[in-house]
């Protein structure tokens, strides 16, 4: 059991350190969900990190690349698109650099 949790966190530590500096776990736990759930909508993925509407939205627009004051902010680790089935509907997935993070994290 001491193997498991010590691979869960070098897991873990592994993702925060590679979205960037002073990531939140709970935005760990958003990239985590999305990355598990490509495609997801905001209210989905709401329910799966038990997280408020603004809570929601909030990681995902940090973990994602916006512009505000001029200046270019957030991870870049996820996107949001109009979901197809529900155009009003915003749908979460990776970007490549998020695909990347994913992809590097250790098995063993």
């Amino acid at each position: 059991m001491d193997t498991h949790i010590k691979l869960l966190a070098r897991q873990l530590e592994h993702i925060a350190n590679q979205i960037g500096e002073h990531v939140a776990f709970e935005q760990v736990r958003v990239f985590i969900a999305i990355a598990l759930h490509q495609g997801i909508t905001l209210p989905d993925l709401e329910k799966i990190v038990d997280m408020g509407q603004t809570a929601t939205a909030r990681n995902v627009k940090r973990l994602s690349r916006y512009m505000a004051r001029g200046e270019i902010l957030g991870y870049d680790a996820v996107k949001t698109e109009r979901d197809l089935r529900y155009p009003k509907r915003l749908a979460c997935s990776l970007t490549a650099r998020g695909k990347a993070i994913i992809e590097g994290v250790p098995s063993e």
